[in-house]
């Protein structure tokens, strides 16, 4: 079958010089792309016979000398992610000149890319997570490269699913990751041919919610902040205006006596890692707890 993408890239060869038949020069033949080729070779004048050509067979399969990796966090969360909180991953397929160019027939699975996977080259305590897998195994699915680059955002859900970094142990000290991309093709030369890594700052997260007392009659705020762990202990994470909340309801997070009495909602979003829940009031007489747990507030 034909590939969906098939971009034209020229083969740059170097003819050989012979003197009495023999060559201290050997020919050199180049191309910038990925996939496979026919090549038609043509000599002018074969001894006086005119132009002699031939067509060989397929010649390939070529493929990436090596991938870029970027990695970024979610709007809003300054250049780092909690572990567990998926990412944005970007990788580029990249041939071997310099400067490197993109390899635009890496497109889709029905052309010639193939599923990469991703390693944390750090040394990082932790694991990367494709959805609920841990390894970073296919995290990249050829499906999704489009002319040589391909796209997991941090929103995605399934096919492809998102990625993200997990802490072996809870909590962790921010750490750097350092995250290198290899299909199945360049994994063998990975150490010589190596590529741009992509790097982002982990973080230990939580959620710390206030007690909060008031008149039945009244609507109640309850103070919240998003904290991250630093060497100082649990501190608000100021460079957090990301994090999305689910709000407790009735027998999922809310509890006790007035659950079904007393409304929640968000009176703001996270801004600098500060953000304030809101019960309502429960009316006349309804007097009584309100307890909030369980995972219904969380990074996401």
């Amino acid at each position: 079958s034909v590939p969906t993408v098939n971009t034209p890239a020229p083969i740059v060869s170097t003819e050989p010089v012979f003197t009495n038949g023999v060559t201290s020069t050997p020919a050199v033949v180049r191309w910038d792309e990925v996939g496979a080729f026919k090549g038609t070779m043509a000599l002018s004048d074969y001894f006086g016979a005119g132009t002699v050509r031939g067509t060989s067979d397929w010649i390939g399969r070529f493929y990436p000398h090596h991938f870029d990796t970027q990695l970024s966090s979610p709007a809003g969360c300054s250049g780092f992610a909690y572990s567990g909180q998926p990412f944005t991953v970007l990788v580029t397929a990249r041939n071997g000149l310099t400067p490197a160019g993109t390899t635009q027939n890496y497109h889709g699975a029905a052309s010639f890319a193939r599923a990469v996977s991703l390693s944390e080259e750090n040394g990082v305590a932790g694991n990367i997570y494709v959805g609920a897998t841990a390894g970073g195994s296919s995290a990249v699915p050829a499906s999704v490269f489009d002319q040589g680059v391909g796209t997991v955002l941090h929103t995605a859900t399934s096919n492809p699913s998102p990625v993200s970094y997990r802490f072996t142990a809870s909590p962790t000290l921010p750490s750097d990751i350092r995250v290198q991309a290899e299909d199945a093709d360049t994994l063998p030369t990975k150490a010589v041919n190596g590529g741009v890594d992509g790097i982002l700052n982990i973080r230990s997260g939580r959620l710390w919610l206030a007690n909060a007392f008031g008149s039945e009659l009244l609507p109640l705020m309850l103070p919240a902040r998003v904290q991250q762990y630093t060497s100082q202990g649990w501190v608000t994470n100021l460079s957090d205006s990301c994090t999305t909340l689910v709000t407790p309801v009735a027998d999922a997070g809310l509890t006790n006596t007035l659950k079904s009495l007393t409304v929640a909602s968000l009176s703001a979003p996270v801004v600098a890692g500060d953000v304030r829940l809101r019960l309502s009031a429960p009316g006349a007489g309804n007097t009584g707890l309100a307890d909030i747990g369980g995972a219904v507030l969380r990074g996401g």
